[in-house]
Parts: structure tokens; sequence; C-alpha cells
């Protein structure tokens, strides 16, 4: 989530560093997509408690990435 914040801003960056951040950003915006087009589907399979313990977690770790950007 914080590809741009970790590439260096000088004008020798390498082709494949700038690829590379490209590449990732765009690897995560596919699995987010892959998510939420299949999550009729995929919250069928979990239990209703999992999805609840897992909700719980996932805000967790939401707060903690805001903290660390903080």
């Amino acid at each position: 989530m914080t590809f741009s914040a970790h590439v260096q801003r000088s004008t020798s960056m390498g082709v494949a560093e700038r690829l590379g951040g490209v590449g990732g950003t765009l690897a995560m915006c596919l699995a987010v997509y892959l998510c939420y087009a299949n999550l009729q589907y995929i919250s069928a399979r979990i239990p209703p408690a999992a999805v609840k313990a897992l909700s719980k977690m996932l805000a967790f770790f939401v707060i903690c990435i805001g903290v660390q950007i903080f």
C-alpha cells in the first residue's frame, strides 16, 4: 500500500524499480478486485462467527496501518 513512499525520487532510478512499483500496485488492485467480485461465493462458505472474527481482526490491522503511516 505504500509502494510510492519507498520508491526513490532521484533521476537515477532504474526502469526495473519503476516497473516493480507499478506492477506491485496493479497486483494489489487486481487482488482487491477479485476478492470483491467473488465476495458472494467467499462469504457463503465462511460461517457467520468467522466473518465477525475476521472483520474485527481486519479492523485492527487497518488501525495499525493508519498509525504506522501517521
